[in-house]
């Protein structure tokens, strides 16, 4: 059996997922491979939470915390989270997933080795033959142990196999570009992911690596990337929020980039812009919203919300409720944005049911819409 790898989106994704590489979860082929995403409250995960709706209220509260986590990194680098498609990495309560003494590949990191002295990571050294690492991320949650190097096998339902060799660290999944990164070990600089609905507990994400990762056909449109702050974060040109008739023309400049970022749920935009989108919203609704004191803008369930489309610089993604609010209880559902006026983010929520592909060669990010219930 391949190995089980915890990291709770993530993507280092509080989508907060599992990566799950066993035999009937992963399919290989022509140089590329896929896998599924357990989200860290599936009913296949040990930190199931059978309470629907307060998923949807944890998760917001971990989107905050990471947002604060990556105001703060931005002004101080040195505690950037290291890695670009986050997921918060969780404690290790429920015993190892996995078991290094099996592995004929696993190898501790000396303290003397290169990587161990460059690393980011807040690390020490107990002897010179184990090199120590802590480490708290975005949301609250931590994780420790030994930094290490390890060959990830991943097994083809055709009989062959696709092998990771020389990966870094112990708890961390990165796709960021640094040498920590599973994905710097990658051949041809791709991986995309399909994000099944919050409240789908029925099926599960599946993400792609290499060729794997292509797609194209109708419905796809392509976004540059826009790389800031060195190996951390990925950014996209957002020019404009149309909702109905209304367009709301986004200022040229700092307000226009926007951290793509799949480990928060919601959106954050600056307050004039979420005023005229929440104006607009309310213009083409033909039904008041409820009054929510814990919240902004709510409706009742079942009321017919309006589609709004993003435009990047060269592509438009249409979201639909869905993707643009949140079912936080029974009766109420209420928009899927929070206002910030120091770091704007598109987040995981606007991300499901879209095929999202990275082409870090070509420096872009694609969308497709898509039943991500469908494999």
């Amino acid at each position: 059996m391949a190995p089980v790898i915890d990291f709770a989106h993530a993507i280092l994704l509080s989508l907060a997922f599992f990566i799950s590489l066993t035999n009937e979860f992963v399919q290989a082929g022509s140089g590329g491979f896929s896998v599924e995403l357990i989200h860290r409250d599936s009913p296949l995960s040990p930190f199931y939470n059978p309470s629907v709706y307060d998923r949807v209220t944890k998760a917001l509260v971990r989107s905050n915390h990471r947002v604060k986590h990556l105001i703060r990194s931005s002004a101080n680098p040195s505690s950037a989270i290291p890695s670009s498609i986050q997921s918060p990495v969780v404690s290790n309560n429920v015993g190892p997933l996995f078991d290094p003494s099996k592995s004929s590949t696993y190898q501790n990191m000396s303290c003397n080795s290169a990587f161990c002295n460059g690393t980011p990571i807040p690390h020490g050294c107990i002897n010179a033959n184990v090199c120590n690492y802590t480490y708290g991320y975005a949301d609250g949650s931590h994780t420790s142990g030994v930094l290490a190097t390890e060959t990830l096998t991943f097994d083809s339902t055709s009989g062959g196999s696709v092998q990771v060799p020389n990966i870094h660290g112990d708890g961390l999944f990165g796709l960021g570009f640094s040498q920590s990164s599973l994905f710097s070990h990658m051949a041809n600089g791709k991986f995309s992911y399909c994000l099944v609905p919050i409240l789908d507990l029925s099926s599960v994400s599946i993400m792609n690596f290499d060729n794997g990762a292509v797609f194209s056909g109708e419905g796809v449109v392509s976004t540059p990337l826009v790389m800031k702050g060195g190996e951390m974060n990925y950014f996209l040109t957002l020019e404009y929020i149309t909702v109905g008739n209304k367009k709301i023309n986004l200022s040229p400049g700092a307000c226009r980039n926007v951290l793509f970022n799949s480990g928060a749920i919601a959106n954050y935009l600056p307050t004039s812009v979420y005023k005229e989108l929440v104006s607009a919203i309310k213009e083409v609704v033909s039904v008041p919203p409820i009054n929510d004191p814990n919240r902004n803008l709510c409706y009742q369930s079942g009321t017919k919300l309006a589609d709004m489309i993003y435009g990047f610089t060269g592509a438009e993604v249409r979201l639909t409720p869905l993707n643009t609010f949140l079912r936080m209880t029974e009766r109420a559902v209420c928009i899927a944005v929070v206002v910030n006026d120091e770091l704007f983010v598109y987040g995981n929520a606007a991300q499901m049911n879209f095929k999202v592909g990275y082409d870090l060669v070509q420096k872009k990010v694609s969308f497709a819409p898509t039943d991500c219930t469908k494999k």
